[in-house]
């Protein structure tokens, strides 16, 4: 039994040798199965690639991510109404309107009326504006036309002779152009805007005055230059503040 075993055990080792050393079988390829006419594509190929949307273009040309900016927001607008309040030698305030001739131009109108009180003088302001505002950029504008001024006043006057207390009442109207700069800005349909520094420059003054009272020709004649010089010819304007909506 011995003697058997230890020839068996020879050949177990050969055997167990061979084994190790016989190359190993290579794996076959996997073969996807052929699509068939029922097979539906998948949820990502029917998505087709999107294109980017094209940015928000200002009539200038710039493009712009976000509608924001006011000269973008002018594009599709026609009229605008507001309300506005400031000072042009006195606090007036008023109503104004405009057409959009195009977005970066505009035709406007205003009306303001205000309350006199300084220098000794009591009365009521008119001031009417016609005017084109033209866009230099973004919101930044220069306005100019045409203006009237009107001015009624009552002023007391201390007769220096009869010491008697008489009023002169009087109506200064100025014609001539304004010129102003400002910001405009505007949200959708919300405009507001301001008038920061403006001048007024009269090509024509004519005033009429009524004495109630008894006052000599040299006096009387004194006061009503005075009045013509204050509230005649040119003048500065300055923070003139509108709100309003653009459709």
């Amino acid at each position: 039994m011995r003697k058997r075993l230890l020839a068996i055990f020879p050949l177990l080792l050969e055997h167990f040798a061979m084994a190790q050393t016989a190359p190993k079988p290579t794996p076959k390829p996997k073969v996807a199965p052929a699509p068939t006419s029922n097979s539906k594509p998948s949820l990502k190929a029917q998505q087709a690639p999107s294109e980017p949307k094209p940015s928000p273009q200002t009539r200038s040309g710039q493009t712009h991510a976000t509608t924001t900016l006011s000269e973008f927001e002018r594009r599709d607008k026609t009229l605008m109404v507001g309300l506005e309040m400031g000072f042009t030698l006195s606090f007036v305030s008023g109503l104004r309107a405009g057409y959009f001739i195009t977005p970066n131009l505009i035709a406007e109108g205003s009306y303001a009326t205000g309350i006199v009180s300084f220098l000794g003088y009591g009365g009521d302001k008119t001031l009417i504006e016609a005017k084109l505002k033209y866009f230099i950029g973004n919101s930044f504008y220069v306005d100019l036309g045409y203006s009237r001024e009107n001015w009624d006043l009552t002023l007391p006057i201390f007769n220096d002779k009869t010491f008697d207390v008489v009023d002169i009442k009087g109506q200064v109207q100025n014609d001539g152009l304004g010129i102003r700069i400002g910001n405009q800005w505007q949200w959708q349909s919300f405009t507001l805007g301001c008038d920061w520094v403006g001048a007024f420059s009269a090509f024509s003054t004519k005033a009429s005055f009524e004495t109630l009272g008894d006052l000599e020709e040299v006096q009387r004649a004194r006061e009503e230059d005075d009045a013509i010089t204050n509230f005649g010819g040119n003048s500065a304007h300055l923070l003139r503040l509108y709100l309003g909506w653009a459709f």
